[in-house]
């Protein structure tokens, strides 16, 4: 982020995270809540997306989730996806 800031290219960054991915961003589990808060507070482009078809699915399951408060909530992370690549974005699975 800052590299392709300094050469003039900044770039958005959202971090979608479903199915086990939403362990990431899980209050109770995510071993990285420190750094993903401060990835946060450094850096205005950068997000991080839980999908509300694994937190209910979860739900159903008896897991009470908790997100991490940098976290925002998209219906279907497939549908997240598919809407940023319909805005030109780049999706690179990890």
């Amino acid at each position: 982020l800052q590299h392709q800031k300094a050469i003039g290219h900044p770039v958005q960054i959202e971090v979608i995270a479903n199915n086990y991915g939403l362990d990431l961003l899980r209050t109770d589990v995510t071993p990285y809540a420190a750094r993903i808060e401060r990835l946060a507070r450094q850096h205005a482009n950068i997000s991080f997306v839980a999908c509300c078809q694994t937190m209910r699915r979860l739900g159903q399951e008896g897991v009470k989730v908790k997100l991490l408060p940098e976290t925002r909530v998209a219906p279907t992370a497939i549908g997240e996806i598919i809407n940023r690549l319909q805005h030109d974005w780049t999706y690179i699975k990890v």
